[in-house]
């Protein structure tokens, strides 16, 4: 067994730059790598990059390096079922790299064997499941160019990792199986862009669910775990060139299944975190966070005050989560990502406006509305009657719609104050009277 020993100890501080209204933090993680996936267990957290994994021992307010790998590769297929027990597993088929598995919480890690048992094709593996320490399950696609063949392929070892065995192939599949999850250590499920199929004996045979009648686009289709036999997949599928945000749902351990919401969006979905089986997140492309608190019906986006392309999302509760990205981006928030703003619409306004809060005068909340006709970085701040500020309710890049920002005043005594929307070409102050 190989040691790790700990390299960097780095205690971060919100960025000065964040947004205090925006219910999600930046957070100052000193690296411009891309953070890929992120679990969080209570205190416990690991966040993957491609060749440095970091860890928390205090819900996320400080993070250290436990291994850092080999550099420059692309990024880790990783996952961490438990605070304990994580796999790590990138195939490359002229210098394969060897995974990493560890059973107790990064303080040491045994190697992997990179080489699965394919048939002559190149094999690229997209998710992988420790069932225990024992039991790991890859999948992904072997494929070629000359002549060109993809097929999706999962393999099972029960020794660690030492050794593999292909256990199901997916002929003619371009996507490759690109999800896995586990209720148990005996059912299971893999997902593709077109289908589900499933194993009820520890992944040693896997087969297709002919109810799952929805295809995704891409290589990113989002699966949760089962709540009591009801299962999620979320993600991407293109028409006319734009992309549609899609969210299905089985409530029959994944036999039957139904869609749920669909709406167009300009992002893409990266990855998503399900809660419970009301509760979700999902992130995107250009900071995209969208948080749903029924089922997926209904989706609220809110405000990353980022736009860089975020990969994963994790919660430890309700209301604290983390989700991470491209360029080091590590996104906290206490709230449930939950904020005085909301995007009420998306359809482009003509004009760029400011409204009169209501009710006005008000104690203690107000709802200030503002229309935004492009995409823009936005102000929205609160003055007395000296012009000093008092609260900077958002400060951040917004896209095109129309927003409104429910300002709770309880701190503020009783008066004339003033707020004013600045962008970089338009600005305007209105009035509004706190009245105790």
């Amino acid at each position: 067994m190989k040691k790790v020993i700990l390299i960097i100890i780095a205690t971060f501080v919100l960025s000065s730059n964040a947004n205090s209204q925006s219910g999600w933090q930046l957070v100052n993680l000193n690296t411009n790598k891309i953070l890929s996936k992120i679990y969080m267990f209570d205190n416990i957290g690991y966040i993957l990059t491609d060749s440095i994994l970091y860890k928390t021992l205090d819900k996320g307010d400080s993070w250290s390096i436990i291994f850092t790998g080999l550099p420059n590769l692309d990024i880790y297929t990783g996952f961490f079922k438990s605070p304990d027990l994580g796999a790590l597993l990138k195939t490359y088929p002229y210098s394969p790299v060897p995974g990493k598995l560890t059973t107790n919480g990064g303080k040491t890690f045994d190697e992997m064997n990179p080489q699965l048992p394919g048939i002559g094709g190149i094999i690229s593996v997209f998710s992988i499941y420790p069932i225990n320490h024992n039991v790991i399950i890859a999948a992904g696609e072997e494929f070629d160019f000359f002549p060109v063949w993809h097929d999706g392929v999962i393999f099972k070892s029960t020794n660690g990792g030492q050794t593999w065995t292909l256990v199901y192939r997916l002929p003619s599949n371009p996507s490759g199986i690109i999800g896995l999850k586990f209720k148990d250590e005996n059912s299971g499920y893999a997902i593709t862009s077109t289908g589900l199929h499933m194993t009820s004996n520890g992944g040693g045979h896997w087969a297709p669910k002919a109810g799952f009648a929805y295809s995704f686009d891409g290589k990113v289709v989002c699966l949760s775990d089962s709540f009591n036999d009801t299962i999620y997949a979320a993600g991407n599928t293109l028409s006319a060139d734009s992309y549609y945000f899609r969210y299905i749902r089985s409530i029959d351990d994944g036999n039957t299944w139904s869609l749920i919401y669909q709406s167009e969006y300009t992002a893409r979905i990266r990855g998503a975190f399900f809660l419970n089986s009301q509760t979700a997140w999902v992130v995107g492309d250009a900071g995209l966070i969208l948080h749903t608190t029924n089922g997926g019906a209904d989706w609220n986006k809110q405000i990353s005050g980022t736009t860089e392309t975020l990969y994963g999302v994790s919660f430890i509760n309700s209301d604290t989560g983390f989700a991470v990205g491209n360029n080091g981006t590590l996104l906290k928030t206490y709230t449930g990502g939950l904020v005085g703003i909301n995007q009420i619409s998306q359809n482009v306004p003509t004009e760029i406006g400011l409204s009169q809060n209501f009710p006005n005068p008000f104690n203690p909340s107000t709802v200030i509305k503002f229309s935004l006709p492009e995409s823009t970085h936005v102000n929205l701040t609160v003055y007395d009657q000296l012009g000093r500020i008092v609260e900077s309710l958002v400060d951040s890049d917004l896209t095109t719609g129309t927003y409104q920002f429910i300002f709770n005043a309880k701190n503020l005594s009783s008066g004339l104050y003033y707020y004013r929307l600045s962008t970089v070409n338009y600005n305007q102050t209105k009035k509004m009277v706190i009245l105790r």
